[in-house]
């Protein structure tokens, strides 16, 4: 009896240490598995995961540097449309163009890219250098139009005024021994760029009653420019004739102090038949101070060309001053000019030895 009871307790364990085994087979473990950790997978790289061992993580390929967020070598998909680089070097063109330039410069970018990527920013750029043109700060602390903004350029003194404004003008002029002149004159600007005038003045021909206009071709406040084509026409008294006067004008403003000008054109006399006479000058005008400048003309007449000698001439050098007398809000309405005259050079005439003038502009514009 007791052997048998141990030969049926020994069946019993072997079937349970069987049993046990069985199971761990169809569970698939070992004790392997229960007594360390999995072996690392050996398949290929890209079974690492979406980020390989050449990603270093800020869009750069670690063997040679290419930029994979922003490519630039490779076209633009679209049709129309650029590329990041082609944008760079847009921005880098543009730095330190004028508001009108770069303006014209970006909607031609536009043009030729409709499809662009930054649209947005570019015309946004724009819409600022628009505020920018079209809204300017000025002397008195008003906004004013920049389509309309003068320039305000520096009035010589027995040259023709070149930037078209409205104005009043005085002056007078005496020379040595009996050289007269008297000038009035105004002039009224039917548009920014043009004007019409008439006055009396004496001329080297004589007395004389004289219109014209004069159109400013370019009067740019950007590059402080002008060219003005002017014409007159005027009938002198003693003796009478009349006489037409075309002349081409060129002004250009240096820094913020400096005006520099030249004019030139012939005038014809219609008396038997018609005469040429050959008029013109220059003028450099310094503003040495908000109340004073100081300025330094050239004019020059000369008439009866021929191959066979010299033609009439004559020639002056005149100096002085310009003072702005009003405060400073009305500062430029007005200019009184004091200035000595003489000849440096002629031929046949001599209208004087050297003359004084005075001469005053008061601007209504």
């Amino acid at each position: 009896m007791t052997r048998s009871c141990w030969l049926l307790s020994a069946l019993v364990l072997s079937s349970s240490a069987f049993a046990g085994d069985d199971l761990d087979d169809i569970l698939g473990r070992d004790d392997e598995e229960e007594d360390g950790p999995a072996p690392a997978p050996t398949g290929p790289a890209d079974d690492l995961g979406p980020r390989d061992a050449d990603d270093v993580g800020d869009g750069r390929d670690a063997n040679d540097g290419t930029d994979l967020l922003g490519n630039d070598s490779e076209s633009a998909a679209v049709p129309g449309a650029d590329t990041a680089d082609a944008y760079r070097q847009a921005t880098a063109q543009a730095k330190g163009m004028f508001a009108e330039e770069e303006a014209a410069f970006w909607e031609q970018y536009l043009a030729t890219y409709p499809n662009t990527q930054f649209r947005e920013r570019v015309q946004k750029r724009i819409d600022e250098l628009m505020a920018e043109m079209y809204s300017r700060r000025v002397d008195d602390g008003g906004t004013v139009d920049a389509m309309d903004e003068e320039i305000r350029f520096a009035q010589s003194v027995l040259l023709d005024n070149i930037d078209p404004r409205t104005r009043l003008q005085a002056g007078v002029e005496w020379g040595n021994p009996d050289w007269i002149n008297l000038q009035l004159d105004y002039e009224h600007a039917l548009q920014r760029t043009f004007s019409v005038h008439g006055g009396i003045e004496h001329q080297y021909a004589g007395w004389s009653l004289g219109a014209g206009v004069r159109w400013a071709a370019i009067k740019s406040t950007r590059t402080q420019t002008l060219l003005t084509l002017m014409a007159d026409a005027y009938l002198v008294t003693e003796p009478a004739f009349p006489a037409f006067r075309p002349q081409v004008a060129f002004g250009q403003r240096i820094g913020d102090r400096v005006d520099v000008q030249a004019q030139v054109g012939p005038a014809l006399e219609f008396r038997s038949g018609v005469q040429l006479v050959l008029q013109g000058g220059a003028n450099v005008s310094v503003q040495a101070t908000d109340t004073v400048s100081v300025f330094l003309e050239t004019g020059f007449s000369a008439k009866n060309f021929s191959w066979e000698g010299d033609p009439f001439r004559y020639q002056t050098l005149t100096l002085g001053l310009k003072f702005f007398p009003l405060p400073a809000e009305k500062r430029r309405n007005l200019d009184v000019g004091l200035a000595g005259s003489a000849p440096y050079a002629q031929q046949y005439w001599q209208h004087h030895f050297g003359a004084i003038l005075a001469q005053a502009n008061y601007y209504l514009d």
